[in-house]
């Protein structure tokens, strides 16, 4: 079996996943590639660059022109205006199908490839199984990639999104597509879009790298990184602390207004410092090496997650496999993974009044299972021997 996963970014929530999944799956032997707009990594991790055409640019200006009657100066207009978290085209230069030998492939598994693939062009030409793993809700809306930045926007895109969601759906449309999400949520979302709604859909969890996520000397990494080793430790991460729907808004709010003092929040990997406005903070800045993030989830007492709107994030997993306990709201995968009092806080609502709460009530009472408890029942959960055999289950029903 030869199968291509495909995804636009090496980094990011889900180039991370992609990556993870092609390593379990070659880690199982089958023979896997993984395709990003920068190259392609073989069965044995070998890179290759791909050069793509000259004057990409331009030539997407003119795919723009030529099927669609507004300007690219229009689209960059809506992103600007519409104060959009993103806001991606089905329409693209970049033709994958041209480069890469699709044939040669028994299974072609998408994951996030908003900006990358040409949706006409590249699914005209496909005619394999196709996996598509969801992980966010973009591939069944237009541009926006989650609801409220629709809601919130809809005067001013409304008319880009509908031609974006009609171009998709034409695209897709008698397409062999099996729909991987990797919470219960997403597919119940992904299920109610009229050009999805018939396709297969099956729940399956990222894998994650338990080897780097795990339980470690809590004091000793809080005195190696400089953290209180006496005070109740919080973490909060996000490449960006301005990104509305991860909620840092919500957490400074519940942070001014906590009743306890005896606290320290770290916020980790944020390019913006913001230690004037949020007391009681430590700011890594941005982080790369995956041991030293591994260490900032290892020596928390919580990591807060006040995400608006998400689907199950890395970010809340890794903390858990390092039996570090999460406090979030009842949103998207969330729920579906922290169990209120048991492994983490799950807020009565959504809003900082609730976030403060669900942090008081970690602090009073913490939460009833021990971190080796913890991490043991999520790891069987997401270990990559477990999912990468899920999903070669899947793929082996498709072309058998």
């Amino acid at each position: 079996m030869k199968v291509l996963l495909v995804n636009t970014y090496q980094n990011g929530g889900a180039g991370i996943a992609a990556k993870r999944l092609h390593n379990s799956l070659v880690a199982e032997g089958i023979n896997a590639d993984i395709l990003f707009k920068d190259g392609l990594y073989n069965c044995k991790n070998d890179f290759k660059a791909i050069s793509w055409d000259e004057g990409l640019f331009e030539k997407i200006c003119r795919e723009l022109q030529r099927k669609f009657r507004w300007s690219l100066r229009e689209l960059r207009k809506v992103r600007k205006k519409a104060m959009l978290e993103i806001f991606s085209s089905p329409i693209s230069g970049f033709r994958v199908e041209k480069v890469v030998d699709l044939e040669s492939y028994d299974i072609i598994h998408l994951h996030w490839v908003s900006d990358f693939i040409d949706f006409q062009t590249f699914f005209k030409k496909v005619d394999k199984p196709i996996f598509w793993t969801f992980h966010d809700m973009n591939p069944f809306m237009g541009g926006v990639h989650y609801m409220n930045d629709l809601n919130n926007n809809i005067d001013k895109i409304k008319k880009l999104e509908s031609y974006f969601l009609k171009l998709k759906k034409a695209a897709i449309s008698n397409k062999r597509i099996r729909v991987i999400t990797p919470s219960a949520w997403l597919s119940e979302e992904s299920q109610k879009n009229e050009a999805f709604k018939n396709m297969r859909h099956d729940v399956v969890y990222n894998t994650f790298e338990d080897d780097f996520f795990s339980i470690k000397d809590k004091q000793g990494l809080r005195s190696k990184y400089g953290i209180e080793t006496d005070k109740l430790v919080f973490l909060f991460s996000s490449q960006s602390v301005t990104n509305k729907r991860k909620g840092m808004d919500l957490l400074i709010k519940a942070l001014k207004n906590l009743k306890i003092d005896n606290y320290q929040i770290v916020i980790m990997g944020a390019k913006e410092n913001l230690a004037e406005e949020i007391p009681n903070s430590f700011f890594t800045g941005h982080l790369s090496d995956k041991e030293e993030i591994s260490d900032y989830f290892a020596l928390a007492d919580a990591y807060i997650l006040p995400s608006r709107e998400d689907n199950l994030p890395n970010v809340m997993i890794e903390a858990l496999l390092c039996g570090t306990p999460v406090i979030g709201f009842r949103i998207g995968g969330v729920k579906e993974i922290v169990r209120h009092n048991e492994n983490g806080i799950l807020a009565s609502e959504l809003g900082w009044e609730s976030l403060k709460d669900a942090i008081e009530s970690f602090a009073l009472n913490n939460v009833s299972e021990d971190r080796t408890t913890i991490r043991n029942k999520i790891l069987a959960m997401v270990n990559s021997k477990t999912i990468s055999r899920q999903i070669i289950k899947l793929y082996q029903e498709e072309i058998s």
